[in-house]
């Protein structure tokens, strides 16, 4: 079976995709925050650790912790809903590869890199690209800005002494989870009240 398309209705077709992967970012919005905030908070209470000398031998486990408690919270999460509308996510695209691939490379490399000045590039530089790469398909300006953004401090890390490096985790995260989730977020509520 052959169909000729139009160019209308090939553009209008391609444009219900992007809105549809939008709409689920969107309502995903409570994800990047989830995440954006959790990498935040540990971060941040590693470098707290570290610059009082409390138990900072110990402060790795932090990462450890709080990251499998995200990724049991986020697998179960997503299980309930895709239980619940499995017809709605069997026309998904690839991105969400791009999302699992980055965030296993991510934990193996916690435990393969030796170099503490490159834990932050060789983390967020995956993400980096995840993010930029779902930018770009769903033309989010401000998203797209805070990934560039995010990629350039991943790489500039690598000048950082290890002390700063969980701060600038929170940063980063901030920048690459934590403002585009908001924005998400906004935006789904105020196209629900419509």
């Amino acid at each position: 079976m052959e169909s000729n398309l139009n160019p209308k209705e090939s553009f209008a077709i391609i444009e219900a995709v992007i809105n549809e992967r939008k709409r689920r970012y969107e309502e995903n919005g409570i994800f990047l925050m989830f995440w954006g905030a959790l990498v935040a908070i540990t971060g941040v209470a590693q470098f707290l650790m570290l610059r009082f000398d409390l138990y900072p031998e110990k402060s790795g486990y932090l990462w450890l912790c709080t990251m499998s408690f995200g990724a049991i919270f986020t697998i179960i999460c997503k299980s309930r809903k895709k239980g619940k509308s499995s017809k709605q996510y069997k026309t998904e695209d690839w991105s969400d590869f791009v999302w699992l691939a980055a965030g296993v490379l991510a934990f193996v490399s916690m435990f393969v890199l030796n170099d503490v000045r490159m834990v932050t590039l060789v983390i967020f530089l995956p993400f980096g690209i995840a993010c930029l790469f779902s930018a770009l398909r769903l033309k989010n300006w401000l998203w797209i800005l805070t990934s560039i953004f995010t990629i350039l401090l991943a790489y500039s890390t690598i000048y950082f002494t290890a002390r700063y490096q969980p701060l600038t985790m929170a940063v980063v995260a901030t920048l690459a989870f934590l403002v585009p989730g908001i924005q998400f977020y906004v935006n789904n509520k105020r196209n629900s009240d419509v």
